[in-house]
Parts: C-alpha cells; structure tokens; sequence
C-alpha cells in the first residue's frame, strides 16, 4: 500500500476545512442557536479551526518531506513543475506555521486583534497555496501517467 498519497492529500483536507472553520467563527459574533436544539458557540469553532491548523502545518512539513523522498529527480517541463510544485508547498507549510504561531498567541495568550488579523491572513494564503500546490501537484500526475 502506497501512502504517499494519503500523506499529500491529508494536508489539503485541514488546512482548507480549518480555513472554512475560521472564516465561520469570523462571521459569527456570537453564539448561534440551531433549530436542530443544539448550540454553536464561535470559541468552540474557534478551537477547531486551531487545532486544524496546527494538524495540517504538521502534515504538511510531513507532505513537504515526503516529496523529496519519494519523487525522483525530473527532466523538462515535467522537471519544471516539480520545481514549481516543491517551491510553493514549502512556502505553503512555512506560512502554516506562522498562521498557527499566530492563531496561538490569539487563542491561548493575549486574544490581540492584530494576532487575530494576521493569523487569518497567513490561513488564508495557506488556502490558497494549498489549491494551488495540488493543482500543480495533478499536472505533475497527469503529465508523469
């Protein structure tokens, strides 16, 4: 069984489901009573999109080494894309680990708009990079079968 796949994808599963956690906890100001009889409360979806985040910073630094191990030394345009590929998911988990150093410091510590802010920021950029890692990541797929 193969699991670098899995390794790869579990990254992109995280952060994007951490991100839309933390852009829902951003919009409710306050709690919010279902019709279902339960209670959503922004601190509790606040925690679960910090713990998303520090699970998929982990997973992505995992996904970032696992691609240096296990994909072999490309040639050509392929050669360029695995370049291309391997550059943005470094800067992807990098600003992970930001994002998560900052949601820390607004969660745990001093509850800083500014740390708020650019925690948010950095989770969102890491949103997208992660998009746009897979998405090169395919072409890489669809271009090596």
């Amino acid at each position: 069984m193969d699991l670098h796949p899995l390794i790869v994808h579990f990254p992109i599963a995280l952060l994007i489901t951490g991100f839309v956690f933390a852009t829902v906890e951003l919009i409710l100001k306050k709690e919010c009573k279902c019709k279902f009889g339960f209670t959503i409360e922004p601190f509790s979806i606040q925690k679960t999109a910090y713990y998303l985040l520090i699970l998929g910073s982990l997973s992505a630094v995992v996904a970032v080494l696992s691609g240096f191990i296990f994909t072999s030394d490309m040639e050509g345009v392929l050669g360029e894309l695995r370049c291309t590929h391997l550059t943005i998911a470094i800067i992807t988990a990098s600003l992970s680990i930001l994002s998560a150093i900052s949601y820390t410091f607004y969660v745990f510590k001093n509850h800083s708009k500014k740390a708020r802010v650019i925690g948010y920021v950095l989770y969102l950029l890491c949103a997208v990079l992660i998009g746009t890692t897979g998405y090169f990541g395919g072409e890489i797929v669809f271009m090596f079968r």
